[in-house]
Order: structure tokens, then C-alpha cells, then sequence
């Protein structure tokens, strides 16, 4: 529940920061970080969530963690479709951004895969930490980058002696 409050909390302070940034400062990079934030949040929401229902519907807690494997698994395939180089080639402008992408992607699927045979919650929640990776740095990227009007932009943090 803990980590679905967390992604919860990620898509309304994204959806903050997209009311008060001016509208001509917009562009197709910014925009697709506050749609992957919104995005990547609810779908971890979704994935930490599910096994509450299927507890209280069965009664198993290996079948409420399978289910919440198996809701992860469902949205990281379309997760992976959706943001994948060969439907966004713009998004991807360097070819080595693309490898480790799909390393990544496949090595979370083989752990979705053992988790969801072992029926194993330690995995789940390790899971659902490694999801929720994907949202925070974006908006810490977001955060990072969003400057009110007026304020100084400055290149490095101020040195400390």
C-alpha cells in the first residue's frame, strides 16, 4: 500500500508541476516526461494494488501476489510497446540507448517470471520498488529542470568549501 500512496503522490505532484509551468516552455521532450510520470505512477499503483482484492477474493496470499505479478507483467509488456525504439525513433535518438533498454526490460520480465512461479512477496515488493525507479527519476529530471520565471538559472550547485 505504501508503495501505491508513493506513485500516487509522484502523478499529482507531476500533475502540479504542469499547472504552474508556463505554456510556452513546452516541448515534445517535457511532455512525454509528464505523460511517463502520470503514466509509469498509475501503473505501478495498479500493480501494487491488485493483490489486495484477490486476497480478500481467495483468501491466498500466493495468489494475491501472482495476481499482482501478473497485472505488473501485463503493464510493463504494454509499458515496453509503448516507449519502444522502434515506435518512437525520436525518442531514441542515439543507437546505444536502445540495448540497454531492452536488457533491462527483459531481465525485470525473467524476475517477473520467477517471482510469479515462486509466488515469492519479498520479489514482488522489490519489483514494485524497481518500477517505481522509472517515475521518480523522471521527476526528479522534471524538478531539476523546472525553473519559475525569473529565477536564475545556474549551471552547477553552489561550491561548498
Amino acid at each position: 500500500m505504501g508503495i501505491a500512496g508513493l506513485a500516487v503522490s509522484l502523478a499529482g505532484f507531476a500533475s502540479l508541476l504542469t499547472l504552474f509551468r508556463p505554456p510556452h516552455t513546452w516541448d515534445g521532450v517535457t511532455l512525454w516526461r509528464a505523460r511517463i510520470i502520470v503514466r509509469a505512477s498509475l501503473d505501478t499503483a495498479s500493480a501494487a494494488l491488485t493483490p489486495v482484492p484477490v486476497f480478500y477474493l481467495t483468501g491466498s496470499g500466493d495468489w494475491a501476489i501472482r495476481a499482482g505479478v501478473g497485472m505488473m507483467m501485463v503493464l510493463s509488456i504494454l509499458s515496453t510497446v509503448r516507449s519502444s525504439p522502434a515506435r518512437n525513433p525520436a525518442a531514441w535518438p542515439e543507437p546505444y540507448s536502445v540495448k540497454p533498454f531492452y536488457v533491462i526490460s527483459a531481465v525485470a520480465f525473467l524476475v517477473m517470471i520467477v517471482a510469479l512461479v515462486l509466488a515469492n512477496l519479498g520479489l514482488l515488493l522489490l519489483l514494485l520498488v524497481f518500477e517505481l525507479g522509472l517515475p521518480a527519476s523522471t521527476f526528479a529530471t522534471v524538478v531539476d529542470e523546472y525553473r519559475p520565471q525569473g529565477a536564475m538559472a545556474t549551471d552547477q550547485d553552489p561550491e561548498v568549501d
